[in-house]
């Protein structure tokens, strides 16, 4: 809970010494301080309790807080009823202390929006927060299941064209995670990413995952390379066209998907015996590699090409 009435009774090696209701004291240690926050005696704070510590022969000690992200959470409890009441409530929250909040926020009433009930009447409850955190920024986005659009809303300010979702194994844990690349205007690269990476970084706690950032020219490039290296399934050699039905209505339009697979998941498309399994499967990786190395060729040539500009344009000069 926030806790009211206090003072500042001392500020020592960076721990601030606080009366809580002019009779208990209490501590806010210096991991537990916003960036920028600079107290002096007898100055009004208000932090939220985290925990009660009981040293070995003392009393026990209320532990407070300027840092968590359960204070901007009671802050906004405070200004806005309807939290209290179910009707909207914090799905997701995560904080920079000092720097940056962002809030993903739901409505349990379909008549009731849930940034609009939080934001407040010209804005006037989110700036009340901001003002009680000496002006720290607060990002209000809807709550959605659907992890690439909360990917979009929560890398506000910068504009996402496009949210690509992979899977990626831990090197350090062995566990798969999802990663999310987010496709952004080339200008806007730097807003995304926020000073000192601080955007990108809330943005993927809030929605739980690593977010990397890539610009719209780098990501148009990539997929033209990887659109080099797709081969249609027609390209096999002795497959007819009744069989390249077959294989596209099981999932297998290309060679790449064929290469990929094992000739045991061939064997389950219908009408394909052993022996046209492995000519097709032998046959789909060959090509498969075979377009990998020349794709591979063409763009060592193109970044060669590239870099040659680059140095011929940096060693331009005055004759």
């Amino acid at each position: 809970h926030i806790i009211p009435r206090c003072r500042v009774q001392q500020v020592y090696r960076n721990r601030v010494l606080v009366q809580v209701a002019g009779r208990i004291e209490a501590v806010v240690p210096a991991e537990e301080r916003a960036r920028g926050e600079r107290y002096n005696q007898n100055d009004p704070i208000l932090p939220v309790l985290i925990r009660v510590e009981k040293p070995d022969s003392m009393e026990p000690q209320l532990v407070l807080s300027r840092a968590t992200p359960l204070l901007v959470k009671r802050l906004f409890e405070r200004e806005a009823p309807e939290i209290e009441e179910g009707v909207v409530e914090v799905r997701a929250i995560a904080r920079e202390p000092g720097v940056r909040t962002k809030l993903a926020v739901a409505s349990n009433d379909h008549r009731v929006d849930a940034v609009g009930t939080f934001v407040g009447v010209k804005g006037s409850r989110v700036q009340a927060v901001m003002r009680e955190l000496n002006g720290e920024r607060i990002d209000i986005i809807p709550w959605t299941m659907d992890r690439r659009v909360l990917v979009t809303h929560a890398l506000l300010p910068a504009t996402v064209l496009n949210v690509d979702q992979t899977r990626e194994t831990d090197p350090e844990t062995g566990e798969e995670r999802i990663r999310m690349i987010a496709i952004v205007p080339d200008d806007h690269l730097s807003l995304a990413i926020g000073k000192n990476g601080h955007n990108v970084r809330l943005a993927g706690e809030l929605v739980g995952s690593r977010i990397d950032i890539e610009t719209q020219s780098l990501w148009e490039e990539q997929k033209r390379w990887e659109e080099m290296l797709r081969v249609e399934a027609s390209e096999i050699p002795g497959i007819s066209d009744k069989l390249l039905e077959r294989l596209r209505v099981s999932g297998y339009d290309s060679a790449n998907s064929i290469a990929e697979v094992t000739e045991e998941d061939l064997l389950k498309v219908h009408g394909i015996g052993p022996v046209k399994v492995g000519q097709i499967h032998q046959e789909a990786r060959r090509l498969v590699e075979k377009r990998a190395i020349e794709v591979e060729a063409l763009r060592a040539e193109h970044e060669a090409g590239r870099a040659a500009s680059d140095g011929a344009g940096q060693g331009g000069g005055d004759d």
